[in-house]
């Protein structure tokens, strides 16, 4: 690969500016690549997935399908939704502020609802389901 040499005019040694066909190379050492490591701490393997969707602030999605509408809500699993604001739903949907749902098709509909274990339903405020 070539180099782009910088003659320095003052003391000091010239700089050259160069590829190695994957990195750019700052006399020889990579420089770039976004601004930090990369992330290590987790692994996918996706197969044919419906990209997660965060859309409300602070909201986020992880999962096959996940939603997270409204603010500060966390949408974990296939299919989660938390459309609450400040919802928590893995695997469930949570539909009302502060509202919990966790396990496959687990539903809590109204303020500060919690819904614990597969087709759980927690239908009033402050209402626990397990």
């Amino acid at each position: 690969m070539g180099a782009i040499n910088v003659k320095h005019t003052g003391a000091g040694a010239d700089i050259a500016l160069s590829s190695d066909g994957t990195s750019l190379l700052l006399d020889g050492t990579a420089i770039g690549g976004g601004g930090g490591a990369a992330l290590e701490l987790y692994a996918e393997n996706p197969s044919s997935p419906t990209a997660p969707s965060a859309t409300g602030t602070n909201a986020v999605a992880i999962g096959n399908g996940s939603k997270a509408h409204s603010i500060d809500a966390i949408g974990l699993g296939n299919g989660s939704w938390a459309r609450g604001a400040t919802t928590f739903a893995a695997f469930g949907d949570a539909r009302s502020v502060a509202s919990v749902a966790i396990g496959l098709g687990t539903v809590s509909s109204a303020d500060a609802a919690l819904a614990l274990g597969r087709d759980s339903y927690a239908l009033a405020a402050s209402a626990i389901s397990l």
